[in-house]
């Protein structure tokens, strides 16, 4: 099979949260005026694309992508949601994409949340795994009341893979040579340079993550869906399904079109009851700036690097720059109104000196007597583990990627393919 592979909500009750040095997000926001909403309506859930760890600033990104919420925030309005009487359930629009399964899992939890509240929440995919790449689509929606499959959709979820290229031999062929170290043989980034296929630490260490990954999966789903977890397995080798075989295996509940599933969720509630999109309701339950204690939110979202963080904007990468971040949790920490501080980190590393001064920054945040809890997203590896280990607590999903501590250095040795293009360096010095 093909597969593929792939977080804390604080509850601040009373508190609210502080914008500082713009890497701070207050968790209630909104750029449009708000509506009066009806007395009593069903919340529309548009998950076809999980909220993103940081939202984009580009207008033309936000627009084009839907940028414009990120997941803490939708978190929040998932919890709030739960306790508003005058909210009835929820329906749920999920989509044929990949997500990171922290994030994944975070919202599971905020839907479990609700439906706790003696709430429904109702979902509608046109179609689960496509081509059996990934099944974060299908591990959100097992965690609805309902799920609606589309007739001509079908059910591909299939596992998990890990799936790295090895491209020393290539380069090698056309005169580039890597060389370095790392310290330790579990430190597998630079493996693809300098390696022709996993090596035994690395091999284990990720068919480790796979098995871990999959088992939550499994048991999860299983739970969910009333269906033994050895029989789940032995579905999910056996993919691909069309609707009704999903529906008649337990996998769904429900075969229609989303005006099938709405109509069902007016009879359930009432045809009085209005959809209220997310977007509308966060309008709604917009904050004044907040007035008294405040709890702080610093995010580290992408790769660790020095300086600016500005790049193409064709470009999807997120990296997080560590004077902004330490910027941010000095501010928090001199502010007399911050209770504590909640550093979001969703990282593969970066830099080592970049994620010590963080450290270092969370330390002296500690020392100003501002307890600091980090919430980890879907990875917090490397320097993004180290960036968390002076905090107060750590919070992480049982999915979320996290240590992987060590350091590597690799670099390109070009000589033999410049001299085979007829290319001469010659380098004047001065000093050591």
């Amino acid at each position: 099979m093909r597969r593929y592979i792939v977080g804390l909500l604080a509850t601040v009750g009373a508190l609210t949260v502080l914008s500082v040095g713009g890497l701070l997000a207050v968790l209630f926001s909104g750029s449009f005026a708000s509506k009066e909403l009806p007395p009593s309506f069903v919340l529309s859930v548009d998950l076809r694309h999980v909220p993103p760890e940081a939202a984009s600033t580009d207008w033309w990104r936000a627009g084009l992508f839907g940028g414009g919420r990120d997941i803490v925030s939708t978190l929040q309005l998932l919890w709030q949601a739960a306790d508003d009487p005058r909210v009835a359930g929820m329906f749920v629009d999920i989509g044929d994409e990949s997500a990171g399964l922290g994030r994944v899992q975070e919202l599971r939890q905020a839907i479990a949340h609700f439906r706790g509240k003696g709430k429904f929440a109702v979902g509608f995919a046109t179609s689960l795994g496509s081509g059996g790449t990934h099944l974060s689509d299908y591990y959100l929606a097992s965690a609805l009341e309902q799920i609606w499959l589309q007739p001509s959709g079908g059910f591909a979820v299939a596992g998990l893979a890990i799936e790295t290229p090895f491209v020393r031999d290539g380069l090698e062929r056309i005169g580039v040579r890597i060389e370095g170290g790392k310290r330790d043989e579990y430190k597998s980034a630079p493996d693809s340079f300098t390696a022709m296929a996993y090596p035994a630490p690395a091999r284990d260490n990720l068919q480790r993550l796979l098995d871990s990954l999959y088992g939550q999966f499994v048991a999860d789903v299983a739970r969910e869906r009333s269906i033994e977890p050895s029989k789940l397995r032995q579905l999910i080798d056996s993919v691909p399904f069309d609707a009704e075989k999903a529906r008649e295996e337990r996998l769904v509940d429900r075969v229609g079109y989303r005006s099938d599933a709405l109509d069902d969720v007016r009879v359930r509630v009432g045809r009085g009851r209005e959809l209220v999109s997310l977007s509308d309701y966060a309008a709604d339950t917009v904050r004044p700036k907040p007035r008294g204690d405040v709890i702080a939110l610093v995010r580290i979202a992408g790769t660790i690097l020095s300086g600016g963080v500005g790049g193409s904007p064709l470009e999807d990468d997120v990296a997080a720059s560590s004077e902004d971040v330490v910027e941010a949790l000095s501010s928090a920490a001199s502010a007399k109104e911050v209770r504590a501080i909640v550093l979001r980190i969703d990282s593969p590393g970066g830099t080592y000196p970049e994620a010590d001064a963080i450290a270092d920054a969370v330390g002296r945040a500690r020392s100003a007597g501002k307890p600091v809890i980090v919430s980890m997203g879907d990875v917090a590896a490397s320097g993004g583990y180290l960036a968390a280990l002076r905090a107060d607590v750590i919070v992480a999903q049982p999915t979320t990627i996290t240590a992987s501590i060590g350091v590597y250095s690799i670099w390109p040795v070009t000589s033999d393919l410049l001299a085979s293009l007829g290319i001469r360096m010659e380098r004047l010095s001065v000093g050591a």
